[in-house]
């Protein structure tokens, strides 16, 4: 009985959406960095926020309305506000891509001025077009050069297990117990993620180009 109710239930919020306050659909946010920008006498705060890439023209305002709300309720004593909505957290020490924010009080008198990054949405939505490659997104394929690594470096040390390289008369023994076992940790590599050898070899060049993915795979 109660699995049929909780069941009715979800289905009512997935039907109508769920709303936040301002009655527009929910939107998440994640302020990641926050900064002191104001003076003694000014009490200035900046916020850089991350908001899904999926985010609509029409729910940047209520949604700053409510971030500015619910900053405003924590500190009372705050003047200014400038906010920065990005679309992705890689992208915060660059321009904003959503929009700018500044709200401001008694001076501005609580207005809250918006600037939009023009198109947006439209900008966001080619963006992960052209980070979709062989059917896999940036991030799926950093994933894979990640497990490629792994894959290799698990191969070496179960090879010096296995086959001591100490000895001199072991080292082509032990190198071809690495190309052995690479080979089969690599093909479970490949049907995890339902992949060819070439588009294997492809990550890897990808990867090896942008020195980015040797630090942050699994960003």
């Amino acid at each position: 009985m109660y699995r049929k109710l909780i069941l009715a239930i979800c289905l009512f919020f997935v039907g109508f959406g769920i709303r936040d306050s301002f009655g527009e659909n929910f939107v998440d946010y994640e302020i990641v960095k926050t900064e002191f920008i104001g003076t003694e006498s000014n009490n200035r705060m900046s916020y850089k926020i991350v908001v899904p890439p999926t985010i609509k023209k029409d729910q940047v305002k209520p949604l700053v309305e409510k971030i500015i709300k619910e900053i405003t309720h924590k500190d009372r004593d705050i003047d200014e506000i400038t906010l920065w909505l990005y679309s992705n957290k890689d992208f915060i020490n660059q321009r904003f891509d959503i929009a700018m924010v500044d709200w401001g009080y008694p001076e501005d008198k609580g207005r809250i001025n918006i600037m939009l990054v023009e198109n947006f949405e439209a900008i966001i939505k080619q963006r992960a077009k052209s980070e979709t490659l062989y059917g896999l997104t940036e991030q799926v394929r950093r994933e894979i050069f990640k497990e490629i690594i792994a894959a290799e470096e698990r191969a070496h040390s179960e090879a010096d297990r296995l086959i001591d390289p100490t000895k001199v008369f072991n080292i082509d023994a032990n190198h071809k117990k690495q190309r052995e076992l690479q080979e089969i940790f690599m093909r479970d590599v490949r049907q995890k993620y339902n992949i060819t050898k070439e588009i294997e070899r492809k990550i890897v060049v990808e990867a090896l180009n942008i020195m980015d993915w040797k630090f942050r795979t699994s960003s």
